[in-house]
């Protein structure tokens, strides 16, 4: 059963940030979006009078589905379900399938995606319309496609960007993995709480950086320690329900690093492929010492063997 409406396509009116800063980033992909929509709903939605237009998909008992006008069900084809007044006529004898219809209810709650639930009630002046809550405004904070807002800014506009941002770090390095982190087994992962605009909005962070960047694990240890403010470029790799996850780049040059600190930060850097030149130098010696006996031996051999 498909949908029955044509061109009543709700388009979401996205926006592109005006620059890639850490302000911007948190405005549209904050941790707390969802919350934040639940308590929008509660102070100033929930239990408004609205009357909409929509298309019957199915009558029931005590309830109604709609596709609603505009909609933006997609894998569902209903909208919104209109629970019945029981003290009016069954829907079955005021409501046809497929039929437009305009619906007048108490708003109770917002579906997850879609099906939000609305009160029916009469349409009497004891029951006046809220006029500022058309069904597109509505759409707009709790519709399908303004639930994952924050999901689809942070894939379209700052998936892989890099942003600037400043805070301290809250932990220490550890390859520990947490249910949030995109850490495969050769990154170290840090905490890092964000001082932009205040650390009372709790927008958590997870820095990845490489096991081979001793450079970063050593200033990253020494800032911790201190509990000094610092300021982090890092390109951004996911947003999680708890925590924000970014990665620094990789060090420049890794075998040169590698070389130039000389440990591990847990232990004794293993030793490298690469022997000394005081000890290659003698493997070379050795085996042209052994090339020149063998021809000197063959060149005798011949010379003695008669003809």
């Amino acid at each position: 059963m498909g949908n029955f409406i044509s061109n009543t396509r709700y388009c979401y009116p996205y926006e592109k940030p005006s620059e890639l800063n850490w302000q911007n980033y948190i405005q549209q992909c904050s941790i707390h979006y969802e919350e934040k929509l639940k308590e929008l709903f509660s102070s100033s939605f929930k239990g408004k009078i609205v009357e909409w237009e929509g298309q019957v998909v199915k009558v029931h008992q005590d309830h109604v589905t709609f596709q609603m006008i505009p909609s933006d069900c997609f894998w569902k084809n209903t909208d919104l379900v209109l629970f019945t007044d029981p003290k009016l006529p069954p829907p079955s004898s005021r409501f046809t399938r497929k039929r437009v219809v305009k619906i007048r209810g108490i708003l109770e709650a917002y579906g997850h995606h879609s099906n939000h639930e609305l009160r029916e009630v009469p349409m009497t002046e004891n029951n006046p319309v809220n006029l500022s809550i058309p069904y597109s405004d509505y759409l707009f904070h709790f519709g399908l496609l303004a639930q994952r807002l924050a999901n689809y800014n942070h894939l379209h506009y700052w998936n892989a960007k890099e942003i600037t941002f400043s805070g301290k770090y809250t932990s220490v390095p550890t390859l520990q993995i947490s249910k949030e982190s995109t850490v495969p087994p050769n990154f170290y992962s840090v905490s890092f709480q964000p001082t932009y605009p205040q650390e009372t909005e709790n927008e958590p962070v997870q820095i990845e950086f490489s096991v081979k960047d001793k450079t970063a694990f050593k200033r990253i240890e020494r800032e911790y320690s201190t509990h000094e403010t610092v300021t982090v470029t890092a390109t951004c790799t996911k947003r999680g329900a708890s925590a924000h996850i970014f990665r620094l780049p990789p060090p420049l040059d890794v075998s040169d690093d590698l070389l130039l600190q000389g440990t591990e930060p847990t232990g004794p850097m293993p030793q490298t492929a690469d022997e000394p030149p005081s000890r290659r130098n003698l493997y070379f010696g050795i085996a042209i010492g052994t090339t020149v006996a063998v021809a000197i031996g063959v060149a005798a051999y011949i010379k003695l063997k008669p003809l």
